[in-house]
C-alpha cells in the first residue's frame, strides 16, 4: 500500500474473510440507514465456518443458517468507492429485530424512520423477510406508527 494511501477498512476484512458478510450496525452503516459509525464490525458467517480467526481480529461475529446466509446480500461502496457485500436494506432491518441482536431501539428507530423516507423502499421484500425470519409482528409494529 502507497504511504499516502488510506486504507479501506471495510474492503481490508472483505478481503480477509471472504464468505463473511457484513450485517447489523456495520450493515446499516454501509446503507446509509444510520449515521452511528460501528464501533466494530458486525459480520455473518455461513453455519459451520471456522470463526476462530475473525474472532481473534476483533469482529462481531453471527453465524446463520445457509438458507437466511444466502438471503438478501448485496454489494454497496465504502466510503472509498470499493465495492463489499453487505446484506440489504431490507433483511438488516429484519436482522437487527431478532432477540439475540441486542440493538438500541433509538439505533433501530433512526432505521426504520430513514427506510421509510427512502425511495428506493421496498415494502413487499421487507415483508417476505420478516415472515422468513419470524419478526412479521414487530416490522408491523414499526411500519404502523412510520407510515
Amino acid at each position: 500500500m502507497l504511504e499516502e494511501a488510506v486504507e479501506d477498512d471495510f474492503f481490508a476484512i472483505q478481503n480477509r474473510f471472504k464468505k463473511g458478510i457484513f450485517s447489523c450496525e456495520t450493515a446499516l452503516f454501509l446503507l446509509n440507514l444510520t449515521d452511528r459509525t460501528p464501533n466494530c464490525f458486525s459480520i455473518t458467517f455461513p453455519q459451520h465456518y471456522n470463526l476462530t480467526s475473525p474472532k481473534r481480529a476483533g469482529i462481531k461475529c453471527k453465524v446463520e443458517k445457509n438458507n437466511l446466509y444466502s438471503m438478501g446480500i448485496t454489494k454497496v461502496k465504502t466510503i472509498y468507492g470499493n465495492n463489499v457485500y453487505c446484506y440489504s436494506k431490507e433483511y438488516t432491518l429484519c436482522d437487527i429485530l431478532r432477540r439475540k441482536n441486542n440493538i438500541d431501539i433509538q439505533i433501530i428507530t433512526t432505521a426504520f424512520k430513514t427506510y421509510i423516507n427512502n425511495k428506493d423502499k421496498n415494502i413487499h421484500i421487507l415483508s417476505k423477510y420478516s415472515k422468513q425470519m419470524k419478526v412479521e409482528n414487530k416490522v408491523r409494529n414499526y411500519l404502523e406508527v412510520l407510515l
